[in-house]
Parts: structure tokens; C-alpha cells; sequence
């Protein structure tokens, strides 16, 4: 009995031998897992970090340095840009000054208006004077033809470059292409 007994606690030794050794190799890949965990746990944490104070400081940072003259550069381009119309020429006629100018040159509007209603016209305030200028040439040549039009009405009248609105598209043609007699006679009065 006494090898029975031996032989059976060998092999109880051998099985729990066995079992702790598994159980050794379980609780090793039990261990690097955890530390493999742990590891990612760290790499994301910090990446999230990271980007979390990268989007709490990108209001204070400063992407692009630039020479002041670069800015200046867009300032104007911008305002070239804002600005309508096509250079060209009016025709100025009144200029006042005062305390009462402003109402002196929007009444004389009013009288303009009146008397050519196809001819635009404009009151503009340049310290210390309110100018009336009215119409939209595109040349100097109908600028001109309106001047001598208006000559004796106004007789201070000059012609003035100025920037000008585009012209209105002329709609009174015909279809075939031939020019409508009312429409050379606006031509001729300067109206574009």
C-alpha cells in the first residue's frame, strides 16, 4: 500500500503541479494583458489631453506673421473693391456753403429733377461745401454735349471726373437691331 499511496500522491502532486503551473502561465498573461491595458489607457488619455489644450490655447496662438504692409494692401484692396460704378464724368452744377446749403442744394435737386427727369442726380458733401452733380458720361465728349445743353440754365456748370454708376440698359430698341428714334435723342441728351 505504501506505493499505492505514494504513487497516488504523486500523481496529486503532479495535478496540482500542473494546475499551479497553469495557473502560473494564466496569472503571467493576466499580468502583460493588464499592462498592456494600462499602457493604451495612457497613450489615449494623453492624446486626448493634448488635443483638448491645443483647443483651449489656439485663440491666443498667432498662425501667420505678417509685414503690416501686407494688411494695408488688403485694407485698400477691399475698399477698391466695395466702391460701384465705372470711372467717368459729371457735370457740377451748383456749390454752396453755410448754414443753409444743404437745404439750398436739395432744393436746386428738386428743380433739376424736374426739368430733366431722364438725367440722374447727385448732392455729395465735401467740408465746407454741398455740390450738386448730375448725370452718367462715360466720355467727356457727352459730357460736353449735355454742358452745352444746359449751358444757359447753369451757367457756373462745369465738367467734373467723378466715378459713375453704370449705365442703364437701354431696353427701346428693336428687335432687329435697328436704333429707335427715342432712343438716339436719350443718347444725344447724355442719359446712358
Amino acid at each position: 500500500m505504501g506505493s499505492k499511496h505514494f504513487l497516488k500522491m504523486f500523481v496529486i502532486f503532479e495535478v496540482s503541479f500542473q494546475s499551479d503551473r497553469n495557473f502560473l502561465h494564466t496569472t503571467i498573461r493576466i499580468k502583460k494583458m493588464i499592462k498592456i491595458l494600462l499602457l493604451l489607457l495612457l497613450v489615449s488619455v494623453t492624446t486626448a489631453y493634448s488635443i483638448e489644450s491645443d483647443s483651449i490655447q489656439s485663440p491666443e496662438r498667432e498662425y501667420i506673421n505678417q509685414d503690416p504692409v501686407v494688411d494695408s494692401l488688403r485694407r485698400v484692396y477691399r475698399q477698391q473693391n466695395r466702391q460701384t460704378g465705372i470711372q467717368g464724368y459729371r457735370i457740377q452744377i451748383f456749390r454752396a456753403s453755410g448754414n443753409r446749403s444743404k437745404l439750398l442744394t436739395e432744393q436746386e435737386k428738386a428743380k433739376f429733377d424736374a426739368k430733366h427727369p431722364n438725367i440722374r442726380s447727385y448732392i455729395s458733401y465735401d467740408e465746407p461745401y454741398y455740390r450738386l452733380r448730375v448725370g452718367d458720361f462715360r466720355s467727356r465728349l457727352d459730357a460736353q454735349r449735355f454742358l452745352n445743353k444746359i449751358s444757359s440754365e447753369y451757367i457756373y456748370s462745369i465738367i467734373v471726373v467723378d466715378r459713375i454708376n453704370f449705365p442703364r440698359l437701354d431696353t427701346s430698341k428693336k428687335k432687329e437691331g435697328l436704333p429707335d428714334s427715342s432712343a438716339e435723342e436719350d443718347t444725344m441728351e447724355g442719359s446712358p
